[in-house]
């Protein structure tokens, strides 16, 4: 009788900590997605600010050119 509860003892315990394991790398998992989502947030903010630093740089040499032809 306590061989069969100390089976299901281990049994128990190796399914919680079966499931704990599961959690422990759907976690880390979730953790990874956010991170690289971060990064593309990050990509796309510096894109943005690259496409505008050239958007800022074209009006600048329009508006040098403007100021050369008034000169």
């Amino acid at each position: 009788m306590s061989v069969t509860w100390a089976i299901l003892g281990l049994g128990a315990f190796l399914a919680v900590m079966a499931i704990g394991a599961g959690l422990w790398v759907w976690t880390v998992r979730q953790l990874m997605r956010l991170r690289d989502a971060e990064l593309e947030v990050r990509a796309a903010a510096i894109a943005c600010s690259t496409q505008e630093f050239a958007g800022l740089r074209s009006r600048v040499a329009r508006l040098e050119a403007i100021a050369d032809g008034i000169n």
